[in-house]
């Protein structure tokens, strides 16, 4: 009965120290920057631009037949058997001149739409003098793509301009890119961009996954539910004000 008491005593002091893991830190904008993912937590889906794009009547219309498709379907096959990215797809109806199919692809990827919770929990963090930056699993294409976008005006104003630095993934680079949650990811990410060194990197996720990985990492991992959770978080660990 006694072993008993003193696990229970252990289980409730380790459940408590999840929730209070970094309360007792004192975060200050001089040891201490953010790194955001991007889609799930800074933008969202405009589901039924999306819906709307994937049932558009002239998308096999737009296939160009020409002397390429027959090389450009037995590269899709390699590709896929390499389990290859979306955006090495992109890469290869360019190259093999489906660019109307190819920009299809991106229209349905990048119809996003700023989450404004988050954006406004950006702001703050910078009139703070956080640093903030993106940590994203975007492509290069996409990005360039999103930020060219007729919501490209958004993008570039609202969005784009929080993040001092952005990190992506270049896909097209091998069939196996660096990715989230791979521990090569983030300790490519500090070599880049915590160059100043500081301790406290505060990485931002909607998958636990990648959280996970950005922990084992030695960052400070957060997992985002909503701008409400975040934001009540980041008061509990007396980063924001509370109001």
């Amino acid at each position: 009965m006694y072993s008993l008491h003193k696990f229970s005593i252990a289980l409730v002091i380790m459940i408590c120290s999840q929730f209070t893991s970094g309360m007792d830190i004192n975060y200050t904008p001089q040891n201490t920057q953010f790194a955001f993912d991007f889609h799930g937590v800074v933008v969202k889906p405009v589901v039924n631009r999306v819906s709307s794009a994937l049932l558009n009547r002239n998308f096999l219309y737009s296939i160009n037949l020409n002397r390429y498709l027959p090389a450009l379907v037995w590269s899709i096959a390699v590709l896929t058997y390499h389990h290859g990215t979306g955006e090495q797809y992109i890469k290869l109806l360019q190259e093999y001149q489906q660019p109307i199919i190819a920009q299809l692809a991106l229209n349905i990827a990048n119809n996003q739409q700023p989450i404004p919770e988050t954006i406004a929990i950006i702001k703050q963090l910078k009139d703070l003098g956080y640093e903030v930056n993106m940590a994203s699993d975007i492509g290069a294409l996409a990005l360039k793509d999103f930020a060219q976008k007729e919501q490209g005006k958004q993008a570039q104003d609202q969005i784009l301009p929080l993040f001092v630095h952005r990190h992506h993934v270049n896909y097209l680079e091998t069939y196996k890119p660096i990715q989230k949650p791979n521990p090569a990811y983030f300790a490519a990410y500090q070599q880049q961009y915590n160059t100043a060194h500081k301790p406290y990197v505060i990485f931002i996720d909607d998958k636990l996954k990648n959280v996970t990985g950005a922990r084992e990492a030695g960052m400070t991992g957060i997992l985002f539910t909503s701008g409400v959770q975040l934001k009540d978080q980041l008061v509990r660990m007396g980063i924001l004000p509370i109001t």
